[in-house]
């Protein structure tokens, strides 16, 4: 018979060592800045976003939120992030539908990309545009 808490516990050495593995350690401290914070640091370094989630195991997509922040506070300028025809396309679509979510808008912007449309709609929040 299988000792199943010799088991147990081999399984829990393995996950927590998959844990480690997965959280990849920066130059910047976590103690000292939030995760958000670390992004936005290694992006204003010239990473780009890919980059960033490699380095720090995290998916593009939690990258772009935290990106999103900055862009909303007025720390990132949403040009930075998308090109300007992008951009002017995107605006011209908000203009046209203000109270329309980020889905409604899309079904207008077949061909761009929901993150696209949603650093345009944090860099109205700042007031940008």
């Amino acid at each position: 018979t299988v000792d199943l808490e010799a088991r147990r516990k081999m399984f829990l050495k393995k996950a927590e060592e998959k844990k480690k593995a997965k959280k990849k350690q920066t130059k910047y401290d976590e103690k000292k800045y939030s995760t958000k914070e670390i992004s936005f640091l290694l992006y204003s370094e010239g990473n780009s976003i890919s980059d960033i989630a490699a380095e720090r195991g995290l998916t593009v997509n939690t990258i772009c939120k935290h990106l999103e922040y900055f862009v909303a506070e007025g720390e990132i300028d949403v040009r930075d992030l998308i090109p300007e025809d992008t951009l002017q396309r995107i605006l011209k679509t908000i203009s046209a539908h203000p109270n329309d979510s980020v889905s409604e808008l899309k079904a207008f912007l077949p061909d761009v990309d929901y993150q696209d449309i949603r650093f345009v709609c944090a860099a109205r929040e700042s007031g940008a545009y």
